[in-house]
């Protein structure tokens, strides 16, 4: 059976592609992103992008 209280298994569906959401290009790369490790990091940058679909 597999550990389901595992923190760094991620259950649902797999992230999407990049590129998929439209044509607007964050400044924000896939790979800053990817790199990041802290929840508050990782919070900041959503927040960021949040901030970019409502604004742009």
């Amino acid at each position: 059976m597999a550990d389901v209280d595992s923190p760094q298994k991620l259950s649902g569906d797999p992230p999407p592609s990049e590129g998929v959401g439209g044509s607007h290009c964050s400044e924000i790369s896939t790979e800053l992103i990817r790199s990041l490790t802290e929840l508050q990091e990782l919070e900041t940058v959503y927040e960021r992008l949040c901030d970019e679909e409502v604004g742009g």
